[in-house]
């Protein structure tokens, strides 16, 4: 049976309330927002596009809960890495209160940071951290993805030795792989396979957190593999467990 590991994307809450804070409480030169509350504050949203399920649910949730305290909400957000520069600097031309983005791709962003800095407009970064060199100057909520890289690895490897198997072969779905939060899972991910040596990871594919394009490379490589070159997998989210299931019960495999 192909056992089917999944990591659930946790939905920042805790971001929501920091946003409050943040809007409440700050503000810049450029604003024409009055102070003393969120009314009238604006927030600058350049986070993941709503094509992507976890995307579209965080938008929801974010939009609904600042909604009531008169906040304004611009919503630049996209899956794609180059469109998001391209809109993280345009709202910082905007000079909003605050400016939430959840980054596609790590070093590309950090130049983009580095002109919110200097221009007074705080940066709160959700779900996969900043790089290094501007991780300073932002305020962050993140999960611990190395820890859940680990997770996803332990629960491949106790889903196995509970079908008897000592060996096996794994495929890997990523996230987006220009993204630190992507790196660090498959930090964790690899540290826990190292020390069964037994079951190997014998292809690792960028899915872009992209349902779709998880389904049809769970196709391709259960294809190239064949029932008996493959007994686990790894998609990064729940969401892109899914269609490796479907792909795999298409393809004859029995699904554990």
């Amino acid at each position: 049976m192909l056992r089917i590991g999944s990591q659930r994307r946790a939905l920042l809450t805790a971001a929501l309330g920091l946003t409050l804070l943040t809007t409440a409480c700050g503000g810049n030169a450029g604003s024409s927002s009055s102070s003393g509350g969120p009314q009238g504050k604006t927030v600058a949203l350049v986070g993941y596009g709503s094509s992507n399920p976890w995307g579209a649910y965080f938008n929801k949730v974010f939009t609904d809960r600042l909604a009531p305290t008169g906040v304004r909400i611009t919503d630049m957000t996209t899956m794609d890495p180059g469109t998001q520069v391209q809109k993280f600097n345009q709202a910082v031309a905007q000079r909003p209160d605050l400016l939430v983005v959840s980054i596609l791709d790590t070093q590309a962003m950090a130049v983009p940071m580095r002109k919110a800095r200097s221009a007074g407009i705080p940066v709160l970064v959700v779900d996969g951290p900043a790089d290094p060199s501007v991780a300073g100057d932002v305020m962050a909520v993140l999960s611990d993805s190395e820890k859940l890289g680990e997770f996803a690895a332990q629960n491949i490897i106790e889903g196995l030795k509970a079908q008897g198997r000592e060996s096996g072969r794994i495929i890997v779905l990523t996230g987006t792989k220009s993204m630190l939060v992507t790196q660090d899972r498959m930090k964790g991910f690899g540290r826990v396979m190292a020390g069964a040596p037994r079951y190997q990871v014998v292809e690792e594919r960028d899915a872009n957190w992209d349902p779709k394009l998880s389904g049809d490379i769970a196709q391709q490589l259960l294809a190239k593999y064949g029932r008996d070159g493959v007994q686990a997998a790894y998609g990064m989210a729940d969401y892109m467990a899914l269609p490796i299931v479907q792909a795999a019960k298409q393809a004859g495999f029995p699904v554990g």
